[in-house]
């Protein structure tokens, strides 16, 4: 099966699976498949009342349900220390809330547990949704027993080729940003401030 139909295949899945043909996630528009669930928000209702939710918005309620400052310090600092950074941010999409941030293995965690880059969940979902489809991971994780020296570098290659990937297409976007904002007036193009 060619790459376009498993990845066709793989989001008409999870369209059943939310159950329906457009989901969104209710608090923050997400429309990437791969980032929605489904959650109960009222069990006692007959049929349960549930809601789509992109994994950040998931996270960030589950983080406004502790109360105890206490705790709340705890797992800032616990989050801080698993990232490695004071100032952690997803370098695709610039989200910054530690709690919905997570270390993303670029090659896989078999493969090399140091070589590592901060993703949102959401954009951390989505390249492993792509590695799933390509056949490198199954559920995000590698699922090869046995690998040789030739299939350990061919896989890294792979990793570090999709990492890059997606890191153009985040540059790409953020440098057409900047061109809207250097140069809004299209008959300024000629001048050597604007982006062309």
């Amino acid at each position: 099966m060619t790459e376009p139909a498993q990845i066709a295949l793989r989001r008409e899945r999870r369209l059943a699976e939310l159950g329906t043909r457009t989901p969104i996630c209710v608090y923050c528009g997400e429309t990437a498949v791969e980032c929605l669930e489904l959650h109960v928000v009222d069990e006692t209702l007959i049929p349960k009342l549930t809601e789509i939710r992109c994994r950040i918005c998931q996270r960030k309620i589950e983080w406004a349900i502790i109360t105890d400052t206490v705790q709340i310090a705890v797992k800032r600092e616990q989050q801080l220390t698993r990232l490695g950074t004071r100032t952690p941010i997803c370098v695709y999409c610039d989200e910054t809330s530690i709690e919905c941030l997570e270390l993303h293995h670029v090659v896989g965690k078999k493969l090399d547990s140091t070589l590592t880059e901060i993703r949102c969940r959401n954009c951390h979902r989505k390249i492993e949704f792509r590695r799933d489809v390509l056949g490198l991971t199954r559920n995000g994780i590698r699922t090869t027993p046995v690998l040789t020296r030739n299939e350990i570098t061919r896989l890294r290659l792979l990793g570090l080729a999709e990492s890059h990937e997606s890191q153009a297409q985040a540059l790409r976007r953020w440098a057409g940003g900047y061109r809207t904002m250097i140069c809004p007036d299209r008959s300024q193009r000629g001048n050597s401030l604007c982006l062309n």
